[in-house]
């Protein structure tokens, strides 16, 4: 998750984060949580409404209204905050459904795949729970967009897209984003929204990005074995010192170069190696705290990214 949308509605709800037996900082969202991850809401309202206005659409000559009026303008919380920070229209959905037909055609069925699988997410909830004994449980939102793998925190919650996750993804690797994008939501709630959002502002380093990516990715591949950057795991740990030798150069820096989400300049290098890179760093972290308990706390409110990095121990081999 890059960053939550930048305006945050008015807070209609107040919690206190607490992890283990020690009190977290107190963080204010306009959302219910439940600290019960078997009772941990999964909007699916957003993809049904979907379904129906893309029924419509056979027999519909105007067909920006129908998804403007029967999917857009009906959105959750969830989809509402989604089309704010990716800038969804009427038009963008169309043209995506135009490109990829088949994938939006077999969202009628994969919506019973999602219904199914909740269970399951609730699962993996509980075990990111296990491992943030005070982690609380906002409603997470399944949602159409316009052909764009997202998963991200917003004010509503955690929102992820589904259209290009056929059922194989549903029962699989979307379990692992949905931890991960939760664990972002731990992290916010901890150190409130805009300490959260501060460092997609005039205090972002690459560094802070990986480490804030990091953490998600670390708690995501305690709970399901996998990180949503999967793909470049396998390249960090054969190439991790090299990486690190390059990376630390410009590691205060504030430009991305192909470490966390643009294209990276080494051609045989995959995109996405500085989550697993932040990942490592977090599991050196705790790893090397003598109280583990307050390890976590200290993960989760991490705003010193210079410093975390130092007391992690952190050696690439």
């Amino acid at each position: 998750m890059r960053r939550f949308v930048s305006s945050v509605r008015k807070v209609v709800a107040t919690m206190t984060v607490a992890a283990s037996s020690a009190s977290m900082a107190q963080a204010q969202f306009p959302f219910e949580v439940t600290v019960d991850p078997a009772e941990a809401a999964v909007v699916t309202t957003d993809v049904h409404n979907f379904v129906k206005a893309h029924h419509r659409l056979a027999s519909e000559a105007d067909t920006l209204a129908v998804l403007q009026e029967d999917y857009l303008d009906r959105g959750s919380p969830g989809l509402r905050a989604y089309i704010g920070r990716y800038d969804l229209t009427a038009e963008r959905l169309q043209a995506a459904i135009r490109e990829h037909p088949e994938a939006y055609a077999a969202l009628s069925a994969n919506v019973e795949v999602m219904e199914a699988e909740i269970p399951n997410y609730r699962k993996a909830y509980a075990g990111l729970k296990r491992h943030i004994p005070g982690a609380v449980f906002p409603p997470t939102y399944l949602v159409v967009g316009g052909y764009r793998g997202i998963g991200t925190g917003s004010e509503a919650g955690p929102v992820a897209t589904v259209e290009t996750r056929g059922p194989k993804a549903l029962r699989g690797t979307f379990t692992t984003l949905l931890v991960h994008e939760m664990a972002h939501m731990q992290q916010a709630m901890t150190m409130g929204i805009e300490q959260y959002q501060a460092i997609y502002g005039p205090e972002g380093t690459v560094l802070a990005y990986m480490i804030r990516e990091g953490i998600a990715e670390y708690f995501a591949d305690l709970v399901t074995g996998r990180m949503t950057q999967e793909k470049a795991r396998p390249y960090v740990i054969e190439h991790e010192r090299e990486l690190w030798e390059r990376f630390t150069p410009g590691m205060l820096d504030a430009e991305d170069t192909g470490w966390m989400w643009s294209t990276p300049e080494q051609p045989k290098q995959p995109r996405g190696v500085g989550y697993v890179m932040g990942a490592l760093i977090t599991r050196a972290y705790y790893d090397n705290a003598d109280d583990k308990e307050q390890a976590i706390r200290e993960i989760l409110a991490v705003t010193d990214y210079p410093g975390f990095l130092a007391r992690s121990g952190y050696d690439p081999q």
